[in-house]
């Protein structure tokens, strides 16, 4: 893509860990969230919600786990990685 390789000149990562990460060729490094419970808790705050709507908003944290594939290079081939989540860029030191 505009002459770039993927990795060796860029890393790719994705969000939500998609079925199709696994099957596009280079594979797609991503981030899986726990989905059945993201859903949960939102279905929660949206019946509370309307149920008592001038309660206070929430805030949740769930974890996630990165899961590498070939869209990223190898720690044996880098120094470290670049990933972009919640526009915020971290700097992961191999």
């Amino acid at each position: 893509f505009l002459g770039y390789q993927i990795p060796k000149d860029v890393s790719v990562v994705g969000f939500d860990d998609i079925p199709a990460s696994e099957r596009i060729s280079p594979s797609l490094t991503t981030i899986h969230t726990p989905k059945k419970y993201l859903g949960i808790a939102a279905a929660r705050q949206m019946l509370e919600r309307i149920q008592f709507p001038h309660s206070p908003h929430s805030y949740a944290e769930y974890e996630t786990e990165l899961i590498i594939r070939d869209s990223t290079l190898r720690k044996e081939d880098c120094f470290g990685t670049y990933i972009l989540y919640k526009r915020k860029i971290f700097y992961i030191y191999h």
